[in-house]
This record gives structure tokens, sequence and C-alpha cells, in this order.
């Protein structure tokens, strides 16, 4: 576990909720793609960004100390102290996480001025805790979701104004190819912690079990 991730994206549940929803935008995204009408990585990644906020603040919107709303078309979550931001990055599975970053200037870079006075505020000698994150999603129309990432925001820019550094990066969910958990286990300062796969199936109550164990 990352000394520098919030004590509020620890519990393996909560992991779980945000992996959840982005394998749903994924595998729907999957099914609707049609390389015969046009369709390519961008549009995509365009129906992952607005399919996984959708899915995301149906889970997130109502959970104990969550909030999700969408602010000019993004999606803006907290959760206690913490800030989030989804983006779908990279092309598939295989890209570093380190190396990959928003490709446009937007509310994920503005997390990092309030990191920095966070910054400035800290403990010396105490392990530093970011509180602006980036959901990091990789994946393709071919393969579907094969990596999520929480990825910390600092104050490092590129000159558009975009993100060019990360200081964190936590794996919390990889597909199972050796591919995946290659690129994880590369990238420097990318720590893994994979979330549960959330438990499906049909339940009887006692009482009807009991009922039907009788008759036979």
């Amino acid at each position: 576990m990352s000394d520098h991730l919030p004590a509020e994206l620890q519990p393996p549940e909560i992991q779980s909720v945000i992996v959840g929803p982005l394998r749903t935008a994924y595998e729907i995204s999957q099914e609707r793609h049609d390389s015969e009408v046009g369709d390519d990585a961008m549009t995509f990644g365009q129906h992952i960004w607005k399919s996984g906020s959708y899915f995301l603040k149906k889970e997130l919107d109502g959970l104990p100390g969550c909030w999700a709303e969408f602010v000019n078309q993004s999606l803006d979550i907290q959760i206690g102290r913490v800030r989030l931001r989804h983006h779908k990055l990279g092309d598939s599975e295989q890209d570093d996480p380190v190396r990959c970053f928003p490709n446009h200037p937007g509310p994920a870079s503005r997390l990092g001025p309030e990191q920095l006075e966070i910054e400035l505020q800290w403990p010396r000698g105490q392990p530093r805790e970011y509180l602006g994150w980036v959901i990091g999603s990789y994946g393709n129309p071919e393969e579907g979701l094969g990596m999520v990432c929480l990825q910390a925001v600092g104050s490092e820019r590129a000159l558009d104004g975009g993100i060019a550094r990360w200081e964190e990066v936590v794996v919390i969910y990889q597909a199972g190819s050796s591919a995946a958990a290659t690129s994880a286990a590369s990238a420097p300062k990318a720590a893994t912690v994979i979330a549960p796969e959330p438990e499906v199936g049909l339940y009887q109550k006692e009482e009807t079990a009991q009922e039907e164990s009788g008759r036979r």
C-alpha cells in the first residue's frame, strides 16, 4: 500500500465501487463500437469518458462521505477530503501509467494548486498525503478494460497547462493478462493494490429455503 494514498481511498470496498462502474462503461462501449460507421480510438475514448462518468456518479453519489456532481459537463468527485476526476488515458492496458496524461488542460489540472497549498502546510518529515487524484482507466475496443489507476496530481505542468507529472500511481485493477502486470510492475513509483471482484449471486431467504427443503 502506498504511504501517499489517503485513508479515504484505501478501503477495498471504495476501490471496488470505483472499478465496477468503469468495467460497465467499457463493456457497453465495446458493444456499441463500430468501425464501419467511423468509430475509432477517439470516439471510444469519448464514450468511456461519458459513460464512465455517468456510472461513477450513480454508484458514488449517496455513499456516506461521498459526493459526485457534474460541473461544466465534467464529473467532480469528493470522497472525504479527496477530490477526484476520471480520465480515459493511453490506448491500451500496455501503456505505462506514469507517462500517460490527459490530452488537454482541464479540471484535473486545476487540482494542482490545491495540492501545492496543502504541501506548504504539511509537517516536515511526515509522509506526504496527496488529496487531488485522477482515476485513470486504460483499455481499447478490442480488449476492453485493462487497468484502473489512482494517479496523484502534483503542481508540475506542461507548457499548455496540462499535467506533466504524477506524484504517485497506484494500480487498483488490472486484467489477468501478463502485459498489464508487466506494465504496472515496470512503472516507477507505481504501487499495485487489486480491488476484489464484486460478488454476484442469487440468494434465498432462510425460511423459503427450509420450506422448499421440506417439500422434497
